[in-house]
């Protein structure tokens, strides 16, 4: 008898916590649409671009944290692109304020800004990174593996 009620309350624990988790999964689930190819970068509908769209390789840049780049994410709701209105959409670059810093929030607003800032100034730091760490282990002289791309041409091929 003992053994019968130490196995029906193992089983109802076991099936009242499945429940449980089921349940909190359920509810806390987001489906998130996550695009694996290209991503292509361009200027916003009313700007003439002098060069071309940037096709932003999405899926080489799952090894970085996605609130790196999607910085307003709160981690709950769909992530929104850089485009979406009122985060990088300035189509023209704000005149700074005597005695303003140059990288005010509306600089940084406007899409050109957010975007070199953002890519160019990681790649950046990656390959300053990767050239400390060369130094610090006294390796051979060689160039640090690419961090990514740095001037126009790389990211503007046309």
């Amino acid at each position: 008898m003992r053994r019968s009620v130490v196995a029906i309350l193992t089983v109802t624990a076991i099936g009242l916590l499945g429940a449980i988790q089921g349940f909190s999964s359920a509810a806390s689930k987001v489906d998130m649409c996550v695009p694996m190819g290209a991503i292509v970068l361009k200027a916003p509908e009313d700007v003439q671009s002098k060069r071309s769209s940037v096709e932003f390789p999405h899926a080489r840049h799952f090894d970085v944290a996605c609130v790196t780049c999607h910085h307003t994410w709160g981690r709950t709701e769909p992530i929104a692109g850089c485009m979406t209105s009122g985060c990088h959409d300035v189509a023209e670059l704000p005149k700074r304020k005597p005695g303003a810093p140059a990288d005010g929030d509306a600089a940084v607003m406007y899409f050109k800004n957010a975007f070199h800032k953002s890519c160019i100034g990681c790649h950046k730091d990656i390959k300053a990174q990767a050239l400390a760490q060369q130094k610090s282990l006294k390796t051979p002289a060689r160039p640090p593996a690419k961090s990514g791309p740095t001037s126009c041409a790389e990211c503007h091929p046309k």
